[in-house]
């Protein structure tokens, strides 16, 4: 069989991605949906009683501007890929100190780097300060003063990883990601 040559079925290709394009853009119309509403959130709310997932297809995955230094999420969560992170959360309904809840894998080679260690600021104060030492899951809690929480309930997290790890350069496979956590899910109790 002849390979077929590319300049005759390139008309093809681009009137195909245009019938493409035209369905879908009349579907979302139909539906009412808008294909970059997604995307274009800033900050991610965060409900009493409600988690938010940082898998692919989660709510971190579709309000990715409300994130800094963070990779790509992956099935199972997203990697922080800088020294410092950010997460943009809106708080709607907060009355008292905010406890947020953490689901996060650390990035660790002991004995190279048998530990990794971070600081968490809200609205630019210092609120916590977390320790991992083994290759597990955790759960860590965060409270956050209310006078800490802006008045319009906007929280912007800011995290500081003390040794983040670049998976090549410790002949761990491919990866050159600068990793330090990878975030599950941050939740806020239904009590607060």
């Amino acid at each position: 069989m002849k390979n077929p040559n590319p300049s005759t079925i390139r008309p093809f290709i681009k009137a195909a991605i245009t019938h493409c394009t035209l369905f879908l853009f009349i579907c979302c119309s139909l539906v009412g949906c808008k294909p970059s509403q997604s995307t274009s959130n800033t900050e991610i709310e965060l409900r009493a009683g409600k988690a938010i997932s940082f898998s692919e297809g989660g709510e971190a995955f579709q309000n990715q501007k409300a994130l800094s230094g963070f990779a790509k999420c992956e099935p199972d969560g997203a990697w922080t890929e800088q020294p410092v992170v950010s997460i943009k959360l809106k708080t709607p309904g907060v009355q008292s100190d905010l406890l947020l809840v953490s689901k996060i894998y650390p990035c660790l080679n002991p004995p190279v780097n048998p530990e990794q260690k971070a600081k968490i600021f809200a609205n630019g104060t210092l609120v916590g300060e977390w320790q991992f030492n083994a290759k597990e899951t955790v759960e860590r809690e965060l409270r956050i003063p209310a006078q800490v929480v802006s008045e319009n309930s906007t929280v912007l997290l800011r995290i500081e990883i003390s040794n983040p790890l670049i998976p090549k350069n410790l002949g761990l496979g491919e990866d050159t990601r600068n990793l330090g956590l990878k975030w599950l899910s941050l939740s806020r109790p239904a009590q607060n």
